[in-house]
């Protein structure tokens, strides 16, 4: 791993933040999501911010973008400006990691499934897929149900088809060159680098 500060885009509520703040890295984590930063731990720097524009005044040696997060962007003008922020926020030398997944491949499942995909603090999480392979785009609808009898609570993510190609032409937008690209599965792991001969930008 990259040593030096990490920035982490779409942190949320720190499922990853947290690990790598204990492994001793200061992280700084970034969500445009107000909700999703009420919370704080050691060596952790939290921003409100979108991760197609911010300015943070600081470089990392490493940035990432977990959890499809770069799907969330809604078109391919959006994803530049994400990897043209990041451009001016990375180390010469500095590493990007992200997943993507291709949703595109699943079929699309009633909007209540039987079966949980996942529960934890008194709360469980059904799903279902719903995708446009044309348009490229998935919309992800989740069903929150409460132990303590708390109504549900029900909402649609939009995830935009994020493949190798695409990657690599973000990548080469920016001047970054591609280290490694890993599929398990649908799961697409994937890890560019900024040249270390590159002048700095700010």
């Amino acid at each position: 791993m990259a040593a030096g500060p990490v920035l982490e885009l779409g942190c949320g509520t720190g499922r990853l933040t947290r690990p790598l703040a204990s492994l001793g890295f200061d992280v700084v984590g970034i969500d445009n999501d107000p909700a999703m930063l009420e919370w704080s731990a050691p060596r952790v720097t939290l921003v409100e911010a979108d991760m197609r524009d911010f300015d943070l005044s600081a470089r990392f040696a490493l940035v990432t973008i977990p959890y499809n997060s770069l799907q969330l962007l809604p078109d391919e003008a959006d994803q530049r400006r994400c990897f043209e922020a990041i451009n001016h926020h990375l180390d010469p030398g500095g590493l990007l990691g992200l997943e993507v997944t291709d949703f595109l491949v699943t079929a699309t499942a009633p909007v209540a499934p039987t079966e949980p995909l996942a529960s934890a603090e008194g709360v469980t999480l059904y799903g279902a897929l719903d995708a446009s392979p044309p348009d490229r785009m998935t919309w992800y609808q989740r069903r929150y149900v409460f132990d303590d009898g708390t109504p549900d609570v029900r909402d649609t993510v939009a995830l935009r088809d994020v493949d190798e190609h695409d990657l690599e032409t973000l990548a080469a937008g920016v001047g970054f060159d591609v280290v490694e690209a890993e599929r398990t599965g649908r799961r697409l792991s994937w890890v560019a680098q900024k040249p270390s001969g590159s002048v700095a930008d700010r």
